[in-house]
């Protein structure tokens, strides 16, 4: 590895898979690396290469686990997709196996796995799941995922990559635990928060909210305007944010963690089909399509207007393509079209690439937005405090 100037890092390809698989030889012949440039150093990589350099020592393990640590690095953590579907995977049968092993014979030893995609490096992943009963991730905040287990018996709420984990009540009525979830934390409590839309019988939507400290359910008084539930919530700045259910509307709800209270703000133009709201660069944006182009709209902090970031002209397509996630710097903003094509939109200088391949397999049945979520990996715990 080069250490660069800035801060920054460069690995060789050549050496890439050597220096992962083994950690300790990158700075064997660097005993004398002061902790500021380890830290310096450390905060740049991904959090899959982090979680495995906490091992090869003692002083490395101390200063990755300081709470300074993975707040830093959670700050620098680029935006991947995760697959809201845990992959089931069989156990490795070696070829040469004297015999064909019987279904009892494996039993037990069937994993299921966590898929990411990551658009930055052109890449896809997965780790092992340490509960086998998880199957279905319904929200993702701070690089923690809620999902449910087998049956929907109950919720968790884990890091993929700590591997912590916390088992939480599905829901107040077992019939409504459908719906949309958002994970947003509260400041002043110093927790973090989930809330629950769903679809009531009379046809409004019902809102429950639930503390991680407290473990308990609690009923609260629903949006005015009725939400999509099958679209994923916005978090951002201890905020959920959804649009509409319905097109032709220029409105969108909010629920603050911290007052618990649904509040409908105006939209700078009418949703129309396919149309999302992201985190842009850490602020809220809204993708719309306007005729033969998007047009990317940044919300102003603490007031009601927005900003138009810019617009893309695509032609008569342009209504076919979805707005999937930002970077997290709020630089690029990846895009997918009915043939399941990606595209990389660099806001800066107007540029806009094919991604033609990022490894790995998926589905390309439903849409990648039905598929995967936005996610980061980071060593942030369900216990955060601060």
């Amino acid at each position: 590895m080069e250490f660069k100037g800035n801060g920054g890092y460069s690995w060789s390809a050549a050496a890439d898979k050597r220096k992962l698989a083994d950690p300790k030889s990158e700075f064997r012949n660097h005993p004398t690396l002061s902790d500021d440039l380890l830290f310096r150093i450390f905060i740049s990589l991904p959090g899959e290469v982090i979680i495995k350099l906490q091992f090869v020592c003692k002083r490395w393990f101390d200063l990755i686990n300081t709470s300074i640590f993975v707040t830093c690095h959670a700050q620098k953590s680029d935006t991947v997709l995760i697959c809201q579907k845990l992959t089931l995977c069989h156990p490795v049968i070696p070829p040469d196996s004297p015999r064909r092993l019987w279904l009892h014979e494996i039993v037990g030893k069937w994993t299921r796995r966590f898929h990411f995609l990551d658009f930055g490096r052109r890449e896809s992943n997965s780790i092992e799941s340490s509960i086998f009963e998880l199957v279905d991730i319904r929200a993702s905040f701070d690089g923690l995922v809620l999902a449910f287990t087998e049956k929907k018996t109950s919720l968790i709420l884990m890091n993929p990559l700590t591997r912590r984990h916390v088992q939480l009540p599905s829901a107040v009525d077992d019939k409504f635990c459908d719906g949309s979830y958002g994970i947003s934390f509260d400041d002043k409590a110093k927790t973090y928060k989930i809330v629950h839309l769903f679809i009531e019988e009379s046809g409004y939507n019902g809102a429950e909210i639930m503390s991680i400290r407290t473990k308990k359910w609690t009923r609260m008084d629903g949006p005015d305007l009725l939400i999509d539930t099958t679209e994923i919530a916005v978090s951002l700045g201890g905020s959920l944010h959804w649009l509409c259910w319905k097109r032709g509307f220029d409105y969108f709800v909010s629920v603050n963690v911290q007052d618990e209270k649904f509040v409908s703000k105006k939209l700078p133009a009418c949703r129309a089909d396919k149309d999302r709201l992201l985190d842009i660069g850490g602020n809220l944006g809204f993708v719309t399509h306007v005729e033969n182009e998007l047009q990317v709209w940044i919300s102003v902090v603490n007031s009601e207007n927005w900003i138009k970031k810019c617009s893309i002209d695509l032609g008569v397509k342009a209504r076919y393509f979805i707005p999937i996630c930002s970077s997290r710097n709020g630089e690029e903003m990846v895009l997918e079209n009915r043939e399941h094509r990606f595209y990389v939109r660099n806001f800066e200088n107007g540029v806009m690439k094919r991604i033609y391949s990022i490894g790995g397999r998926y589905s390309l049945v439903k849409r990648m937005d039905k598929l995967y979520i936005p996610h980061r990996n980071t060593l942030v715990s369900f216990e955060r405090s601060s």
